[in-house]
């Protein structure tokens, strides 16, 4: 009885400004115009979303937290853009589709300046990708944003464990850009084209589609290129000879760098060899990129040009 009140004080109100006061007025219908397309019934305002589908639900939370994952120099703007971003790539490697996020937000920030920005980037990030926001919270402590994003497959969940011996390895994109955007962020926080691939990360949602129709196993490679690839092999109980010079490598930084680097938030997939030619048209056809780098062997080792890799990192919390 004694302590009670005390806690409640503590933890809601944030000086001149109550933690309902901030959802009420800036976070309140952000992207509500998606809402009826993604089959989110009910939205924030309640004690929980309802979300109305027969088709299983794909669920990925992501925290960041500030000095650990971005800058605290960061406009908050972007901060929010990214964080939603990169718990939405997950998603989309499970060959999923996003139907609403939540965002829980804790901050001892008492400025209005700093929750309007905030909305400015879940507007921006509601907007791009076409999804509502539909709950939270918001309690007093550290700067750290969990974004919880609800999804669900196009076809079926593409999973780390379905790759087969022989099926190709292909990659989405470039490896290195997140780091040389990070360094970049770290010189100057402000967002410009050498930024931009660490400050609003671009998730490709149209591979969720492709992935669900051709990939037999996929992971995106956020925490590091051969680290993720471990998982991917780890998870199917299979091995990986890869093409060192098929693998894309973004210009200004070095090979052994782009592989082991986090922040690349490309997706990392195979296709059986039986898929891989009508693949390869249909992504030619959407102008999609499709980078095949090598294939899937049965001895459950990692291999670069037939050369078994000594050593994998990546990035890791502990």
């Amino acid at each position: 009885m004694a302590w009670e009140p005390l806690a409640y004080l503590r933890d809601t109100p944030i000086k001149k400004i109550s933690e309902f006061e901030v959802i009420k007025k800036y976070f309140s219908n952000i992207g509500g115009e998606f809402h009826r397309k993604n089959k989110i019934s009910l939205g924030v305002g309640d004690d929980c979303a309802e979300v109305t589908t027969k088709k299983n639900l794909l669920i990925s939370c992501d925290t960041s937290v500030e000095n650990v994952h971005f800058y605290k120099e960061i406009n908050p703007k972007f901060i929010a853009y990214r964080s939603c971003a990169i718990a939405l790539s997950d998603i989309n490697a499970m060959g999923g589709r996003p139907l609403g996020y939540q965002v829980s937000l804790s901050t001892k920030e008492t400025n209005t300046s700093f929750y309007r920005d905030l909305a400015k980037g879940f507007k921006l990030f509601s907007k791009k990708y076409g999804i509502g926001l539909i709950g939270g919270d918001i309690t007093r402590g550290q700067f750290q944003l969990s974004i919880t994003i609800i999804g669900e497959p196009h076809k079926k969940a593409i999973k780390r464990s379905g790759a087969r011996n022989g099926d190709c390895l292909c990659i989405s994109g470039k490896l290195g850009e997140g780091k040389l955007a990070r360094l970049a962020t770290k010189r100057s926080c402000t967002h410009k084209q050498s930024t931009a691939a660490y400050l609003t990360p671009e998730i490709k949602l149209e591979y969720g589609s492709m992935l669900s129709k051709y990939a037999s196993s996929a992971i995106d490679i956020s925490d590091g290129f051969l680290q993720d690839l471990q998982h991917l092999s780890e998870a199917s109980e299979i091995g990986f000879n890869l093409d060192k010079a098929t693998i894309p490598i973004a210009r200004g930084i070095l090979f052994q760098d782009a592989v082991m680097c986090g922040d690349d938030y490309q997706i990392l997939f195979t296709i059986p060899i039986s898929k891989i030619s009508a693949a390869q048209i249909e992504f030619r056809r959407r102008k999609m990129d499709l980078h095949i780098i090598g294939k899937a062997i049965p001895n459950k080792k990692l291999l670069l040009d037939n050369k078994e890799i000594n050593q994998i990192k990546g990035y890791t919390h502990f």
